[in-house]
């Protein structure tokens, strides 16, 4: 190909890309249409508000969200909201959230998204943003954050506006007081209002989270993990829904172990991190796990493991369930129940103990709530006793 050629080819690849980005590019920033948000879970109290603070309704699933709409989430409350673009963001507790703008194309496979978080936390899962205009943005007092397919945490504190942006998938530009900083999968900065993002720097490892089994039928949940140098508390977050997308637990904590009492049966992801002195989190520990714990079995007070009875009637009591509607007991001479000395059913849940008469030997007994829809929970855990008192004729 001639020098002469090789220009005029060059020429025509640059006009063609010119006219390709002005009716294509141009067209939909000049005419973006306007897009809502879907709110997919709402847990305890989210309100949305008006310009002047004023609370216009609380929000539930189902509901949309438009340029402009402004949320607050109360004390153990959150969120989960997905924009035009399938990107989500999930939203803690005490947080208030801008939807400043809220674009698409006209074919609606174009987003145009930018967040303003006043303070608070959120979590997005940013789609990978395809065509031009197609942006992802959260503001802060302190930050500006684009991001284009990607995971990051933006937090702002609420006294002081400071923020900090923590990235656990692909790359997030943050930018104030015309410096940018580029954050990769595994980094954090953080920035005061009116001063430049501090430079990039490593956020802290993924503790090392004890197992408790795949399936968990008994409450509390106990949790624990390894300390971590250089933490100075940790987030310990209970995700739920087909793709973990509902914070249905989100606490910091102290100390390395947790037990949680109050929570609903639901196939979870648990993660922690370590945050240290900065409020920076970490890495996540993450472990998936089924808990079927409803209705929650009575708390049995005796006779306890290894037992002796020796009275003409043996007495079993426990402790009443808030679950149940009524309880199935069972006495078994053999440890995986297969054959049932004694049973009742349909026993009401204000009983809190029957008394049997057994023959001498080792037996082993439990028992189970059943609720008003006559779903059985998981049996107690089983107590083993003796009967050494022969029954008189």
């Amino acid at each position: 190909m001639s020098k002469k050629s090789t220009i005029l080819f060059a020429a025509v690849a640059l006009a063609l890309v010119f006219i390709y980005m002005h009716f294509f590019m141009d067209e939909k920033l000049k005419n973006p249409q306007a897009a809502s948000a879907k709110v997919l879970h709402v847990q305890g109290k989210v309100e949305r508000y008006d310009l002047a603070g004023a609370s216009l309704m609380t929000l539930n699933v189902g509901d949309t969200l438009d340029t402009g709409d402004a949320i607050k989430t109360g004390a153990q409350s959150s969120m989960t909201i997905e924009f035009a673009d399938k990107s989500k963001v999930l939203v803690s507790e005490e947080t208030q959230l801008t939807m400043d703008t809220l674009f698409k194309s006209k074919e609606g496979n174009v987003a145009e998204t930018q967040l303003r978080v006043e303070y608070g936390s959120i979590e997005s899962y940013v789609s990978k943003q395809k065509g031009f205009g197609a942006s992802y943005k959260v503001i802060t007092p302190a930050l500006q954050l684009s991001a284009k397919g990607t995971a990051f945490i933006a937090k702002v504190d609420k006294e002081t506006g400071s923020s900090s942006a923590t990235v656990t998938e692909g790359q997030v530009n943050a930018s104030a007081q015309g410096k940018e900083v580029e954050l990769f999968a595994g980094y954090a900065t953080l920035a005061d209002v009116g001063a430049v993002p501090a430079e990039p720097r490593k956020m802290l490892s993924v503790p090392k989270l004890d197992t408790v089994g795949d399936v968990v039928n008994y409450l509390p949940l106990s949790l624990s993990w390894q300390s971590l140098e250089k933490a100075e508390k940790y987030r310990l977050q209970l995700l739920s829904g087909s793709r973990y997308e509902y914070l249905a637990h989100d606490e910091l904590y102290t100390n390395t172990q947790v037990n949680l009492i109050n929570i609903p049966d639901a196939h979870y992801k648990i993660r922690v991190s370590g945050v240290d002195v900065d409020g920076i989190e970490g890495l996540n520990a993450e472990y998936f796990i089924n808990l079927s714990a409803h209705p929650v079995p009575p708390i049995i007070k005796s006779p306890l493991n290894n037992a002796v009875l020796k009275k003409k009637k043996s007495k079993f009591y426990w402790d009443v369930s808030a679950d149940a509607s009524h309880y199935i007991f069972q006495v078994s001479d053999s440890e995986n129940f297969s054959d049932i000395k004694s049973e009742i059913k349909n026993l009401s849940s204000d009983m809190k103990g029957v008394s049997l008469k057994l023959p001498s030997g080792k037996y082993y007994w439990r028992i189970a709530s059943m609720n008003t829809e006559n779903e059985q929970g998981p049996f107690s855990k089983m107590q083993q006793f003796m009967v050494e008192r022969p029954l008189k004729k």
